[in-house]
This record gives structure tokens, sequence and C-alpha cells, in this order.
């Protein structure tokens, strides 16, 4: 086997949710490790960014996010979900928090393999606003965590329709090619991620390992090169 056939790839599950925290704008998590028995689960830290127009909750209101762990990202994954089903059910009229809630309920459902339920807050998210981008991309994700590829591509198409600056969202429309066979299309989607984020080590080893598949293996070397630069 070529050495190339060995290389070690990062298991499906912590790449959807990477990917899920990434689409949502929120910071990256750090890695949780195994709870000890009989602990809850350690929730993914979660820092979100500050909605282009926040509106300030009454004094009081349920609707205040300054202590929820939906937004704080403290404590479990659980307490995230509740935190974000309290929020969702306070009444609150504003779409970027209600969208963000949806959004880290999403990833949290993500972090448990829930991905059934990581979709029904999508789904929720994208009515509430459906030219955001990245709730095209997060939705896209979980569609393909769950190998449901031609409707990942769909919302693929739809992100970029609406931003084509997103390198992440070529690079993702090039992982699910991949996984259907689909190599060319592949090289071509993480050729446009390479291109509008070269900084970024992960198109290059994603191109690296397309070309791996195809057994070009000059090329594939040519990339991983890049990587370790």
């Amino acid at each position: 086997m070529h050495m190339l056939e060995r290389r070690a790839v990062a298991s499906r599950a912590a790449i959807i949710a990477a990917t899920l925290v990434l689409a949502s704008g929120l910071a990256s998590p750090v890695v949780a490790e195994d709870p000890a028995p009989g602990n809850s689960p350690k929730a993914l830290v979660i820092t979100p960014a500050e909605p282009p127009t926040p509106a300030a909750p009454a004094a009081g209101s349920a609707a205040s996010t300054e202590e929820n762990p939906c937004f704080t990202g403290k404590g479990s994954i659980k307490d995230v979900l509740d935190g974000c089903a309290a929020f969702l059910a306070s009444g609150s009229k504003d779409t970027d928090k209600l969208i963000a809630a949806h959004g880290n309920r999403a990833i949290g459902f993500s972090a448990t393999g829930n991905y059934d339920a990581a979709l029904v807050e999508l789904n929720e998210a994208v009515a509430l606003d459906p030219k955001q981008p990245n709730t095209y991309f997060m939705r896209a994700a979980a569609y393909e965590a769950k190998k449901d590829h031609d409707k990942a591509i769909v919302d693929l198409d739809e992100a970029v329709r609406l931003d084509a600056s997103r390198g992440d969202f070529y690079m993702l429309r090039g992982i699910v090619f991949g996984q259907k066979g689909e190599l060319d299309r592949a090289i071509v989607e993480l050729d446009q991620k390479v291109k509008l984020d070269p900084q970024a080590n992960i198109g290059f080893s994603k191109r690296a390992d397309i070309y791996r598949q195809k057994k070009d293996y000059d090329r594939a070397i040519a990339a991983y090169t890049e990587v370790i630069k």
C-alpha cells in the first residue's frame, strides 16, 4: 500500500461537529474529554458572535441572554439545549437570537449524534430567515452526517448562491462530492477553497485527500507539503 494510503483521517462525527460550529459563526470548540461516570457530557465551548442588530431585552425578561447557557456555552450539552429551549419559549421577537438559539441546539444535538433533531432546529432557522447562507451550510453538514449527499449539495448550492465569498462552503461541497465518488468535481470545489482561503491548511489537506483517492500521488504530496510548511 502506498504510504499516502495510510494517512489517518479525523472521525466523521468530529468533522461534522466542527463544521456546524464553524458555520454558526461561533468560536472553534475545545475537544471535550470523555465524561466521568455519572457526569453529564461536557458541552462544546461556544461563544456566539454578537448578532448584527442586538435587541436589549426588558429587565427581568425571560428572553435575557446574559446568563443563558444557550448563549454563554457554559455547562453541559443538556444545559445548552435546555437554555436554548427556554429562550425559544420566551416569546422573544429577536430574529437573530432566535436563529442563534436554533443553531446552538443543532450544534448540541449534532455533538450527541442526533442529526435528525439537529435538522429540525435548522429547518426552523431557515424558516425564520431564508436568506442566511450560514444556516444552509449548517443544514448541509447535518445532511452529510446522515449521508444524504444530494440534499447536502442542494443546501450548499443555495449557500454559495447567497454568498460566493465563503471558502468553507466550497470545501464542504468538495467533501460531499468526494463522498459521492465524484472526485473531479470535488477537486474543483477544493481548488476554490484554496483560492479563497490560501492560509487555511485544511483546504490543502482535503484536496490532498482527494488526490490520494485518485491515486494522483504527486499532486497529493504537493498538497500535503503545503500543510506542513
